[in-house]
C-alpha cells in the first residue's frame, strides 16, 4: 500500500553502526543498503525511506535525523538517516520513537502541499 514502509531483518549479521561524520563522510552507510532502501521504497510505493541506526556513544548526544534528497536536490523522494536510543529505559526509547514518527510523518505532509 501507498505509504506503508518495509522493515528488513538481517540475521547473524552485525548491527550497523553509523560513525561521526568527521571519520567517514558516508558516516558508515553502506551503498548497498541505499540502493536496497531506494528499491524498497519504489516497490511499495513509500517516497521517504529511513535507514535507522542505534544511537551510540561516539556520536553527539542529540539523536541524528538528516534529510537527504534521493535523485535530484528538491525530489520528492527522499532518505532519511536517523539514530535511535535504544540502551536506555523502555518508556524513553518508545517516546523517542514516537518522536522520530512524528517527524517523518511531518515531513511526508510538506511534500503532499
Amino acid at each position: 500500500a501507498p505509504g506503508h514502509a518495509a522493515t528488513i531483518y538481517r540475521p547473524g549479521r552485525r548491527p550497523p553502526r553509523l560513525a561521526a561524520r568527521t571519520h567517514d563522510p558516508k558516516r558508515g552507510v553502506s551503498q548497498g543498503d541505499v540502493y536496497q532502501s531506494m528499491a524498497y521504497g519504489r516497490l511499495y510505493d513509500c517516497p521517504n525511506v529511513v535507514l535507522l541506526y542505534p544511537h551510540h556513544g561516539g556520536l553527539p548526544p542529540a539523536p541524528v535525523f538528516e534529510r537527504y534528497s534521493i535523485a535530484q536536490p528538491g525530489a520528492p523522494e527522499s532518505l532519511i538517516v536517523a539514530t535511535l536510543d535504544v540502551a536506555g529505559l523502555r518508556r524513553k526509547c518508545q517516546a523517542a520513537l514516537r518522536d522520530l514518527v512524528a517527524r517523518m510523518t511531518s515531513l511526508s505532509f510538506e511534500k503532499r502541499r
